[in-house]
């Protein structure tokens, strides 16, 4: 395992953690001229590969630093990083990955490969399964706020029909209008029960993944 000081950890976030935030952002370089001039390259490596970050990452420090002269530590860089992967695929970080939706790129080494990937893919599992009760939440809470907007209206309606001075041809409209309101009403009511019936199976199908993994 790579062992780093404070400083080297320090200079190793700054210049593959958050200026790779940075690179994202705004399409900067990966690293300034300071950073390449004191970079740790072992260490740098290790930091990409303990975020898993693809190996092409190392063209993309390779060209920062080009700007000011100075080529990267390959073999430093390589070492580090491997260790780093090492770090990175462990199956329960397989497992939190894969929960939270995040995209895996393939950079585990082979021999730990497919334990990693048998672990992604359970917490793919329940990051779907619970992706689709939040989906199913959602559309019910929409329709349930149809269903009452439609009820103010359905009232309103009610209320002028009633209403002194109304034309016949007027109170004919909001009878129209009020029946269609209550069919709509209804239908609406009818997609509820069965958006919840829905929500209640896909509830048991949560459990069930979640009571089968062995990653939890």
């Amino acid at each position: 395992m790579i062992r780093m000081n404070p400083r080297n950890r320090r200079r190793a976030t700054l210049g593959a953690g958050t200026l790779m935030a940075g690179l994202l952002a705004t399409g900067c370089a990966t690293l300034n001229e300071s950073e390449c001039r004191n970079a740790d390259w072992r260490t740098i490596g290790f930091e990409d590969g303990a975020r898993g970050a693809s190996a092409s990452i190392i063209g993309e420090h390779r060209e920062a630093c080009a700007d000011h002269g100075i080529a990267p530590d390959l073999a430093a860089y390589r070492q580090g990083r491997n260790e780093g992967l090492r770090q990175y695929c462990r199956a329960q970080n397989g497992f939190r990955l894969g929960e939270r939706g995040a995209a895996y790129n393939g950079v585990c080494p082979a021999d730990v490969e497919a334990e990693f990937q048998a672990a992604y893919e359970a917490g793919k599992r329940l990051h779907d399964a619970s992706s689709r009760v939040r989906y199913t939440q959602s559309r019910i809470r929409n329709k349930e706020l149809q269903l009452s907007q439609l009820k103010r209206t359905r009232q309103s309606k009610q209320a002028q029909l009633v209403s002194p001075g109304v034309s016949a041809a007027r109170r004919a409209e909001l009878l129209a209008e009020t029946l269609e309101a209550a069919r709509d009403q209804g239908a609406i009511e009818k997609e509820i029960d069965a958006l919840k019936r829905e929500l209640e199976e896909q509830r048991e199908q949560l459990a069930q993944v979640k009571e089968s993994s062995p990653y939890r």
